[in-house]
Parts: structure tokens; C-alpha cells; sequence
């Protein structure tokens, strides 16, 4: 089960994965660049650039693009999602990457 909640300006996410727990909590909202969860996905972006260019992907543009756009959506909704001040917003951003990340995978 993924689960993605706040207390007091600081916002948890808890999954589970090949039968192992996950909990990461991070930081006070509204300072994205320090949330490890978009560390993690910024280095996951300049990675597929690596991967996509020295492949066989580098010419299957269309994958290729879908690829790249997939892994920047990532940091970019949950940086957005942590700078709209409220909660709901918030969320709703975080589950917009979420949703981005089996693309990516």
C-alpha cells in the first residue's frame, strides 16, 4: 500500500515493495531541493539522459522523448507540489509523480 500523508509541515511516504517496507519522511514543505524523494528523482532524470543516449534508445525518439519526459515530470511535479502551500495541492502533486515513475522504471 502507498500512502503519502502530512504532519505538521512534514510529509511522509510509506510503501511496499517485494514484500519490504518502506517509510521516508521528509523535510518542512516549501524547500523542495532538500526532500531526498526529489534528490532521488533529479538524479534518476540525469541518469535516463545517460542511459537514452548511449543505448539503442538514443534512436527510438519516440521512447527515447517519452522516456526523458517521464523522469523530469517526476521532479518537477513534486517540486511543484511542494511549493503550492497547501496540503491537498500537495498531495495531489506528489501522486501526479508517483504516477509518473513506472515510465521511468
Amino acid at each position: 500500500m502507498n500512502l503519502i500523508r502530512f504532519e505538521n509541515d512534514t510529509f511522509l511516504v510509506e510503501w511496499k515493495r517485494n514484500s519490504i517496507d518502506y517509510n521516508l519522511k521528509c523535510c518542512i514543505m516549501g524547500n523542495f531541493q532538500n526532500l531526498r524523494v526529489w534528490q532521488l528523482a533529479k538524479e534518476l532524470a540525469v541518469e535516463m539522459y545517460k542511459v537514452t543516449s548511449k543505448s539503442s534508445l538514443s534512436k527510438d525518439y519516440g521512447l527515447k522523448d517519452q522516456i526523458l519526459r517521464s523522469a523530469v515530470s517526476i521532479s518537477a511535479n513534486i517540486a511543484e507540489g511542494d511549493e503550492l502551500g497547501t496540503n491537498r495541492q500537495s498531495i495531489r502533486h506528489f501522486y501526479i509523480a508517483k504516477g509518473s515513475s513506472p515510465l521511468s522504471r
